[in-house]
């Protein structure tokens, strides 16, 4: 069962292709460990000078609600559905989550 998409108040995205995938994916890899996909950052918040966040390019998901064991199985999850284009990195206290093309497209 998939679970609604949630989002921190005052989260603030611009829907892209990108975004919508992370969007996408989230949801169906937290729906694998019967929990919520929760946004916490998009493009507000203050990140690294050159973060894809400023680009529409990702977002922070939420890890304190999942359970310890539920974390890597996530983790490896959106790196599996994702693919070599998204970088997926698991951080203190949320995942991170960008698109990050490897090979330029012609």
């Amino acid at each position: 069962m998939l679970f609604p998409l949630q989002f921190k108040e005052g989260v603030q995205l611009r829907a892209t292709k990108a975004i919508n995938e992370i969007l996408r994916t989230g949801q169906v890899v937290f729906a694998r460990v019967e929990a919520p996909c929760v946004v916490t950052a998009g493009c507000d918040g203050t990140h690294g000078e050159h973060s894809k966040h400023y680009t529409d390019e990702a977002l922070d998901l939420r890890i304190f609600h999942l359970k310890p064991d539920d974390i890597q199985p996530v983790v490896k999850g959106l790196k599996e559905l994702l693919g070599q284009d998204f970088d997926v990195v698991l951080e203190k206290d949320h995942i991170h989550v960008e698109f990050d093309p490897k090979v330029k497209r012609v």
